[in-house]
């Protein structure tokens, strides 16, 4: 468990002045716009790559069903 989970907000920001941890009250935002960002782009790369996984899947279960509809041809014959 962190140390500042009982820490009010007031709290971390003055503890974080004394550490010369400050920040503008733009950057703050700013950062957060980006780590929005950051993480839509990861999800939609996710998704891309889940969507890529279930196209190889599904050509591997086409190629098998072909193959067996091959061999089944060819025993009948």
């Amino acid at each position: 468990m962190s140390i500042f989970a009982g820490a009010r907000k007031c709290d971390l920001k003055i503890l974080a002045e004394e550490l010369g941890e400050t920040k503008r009250q733009e950057e703050i935002p700013e950062r957060r716009r980006q780590d929005e960002i950051q993480i839509a782009e990861q999800k939609r790369q996710e998704e891309i790559a889940e969507r890529r996984r279930q196209d190889e899947i599904q050509m591997a279960e086409r190629k098998r069903k072909e193959e067996y509809e091959e061999r089944k041809r060819k025993d009948e014959m």
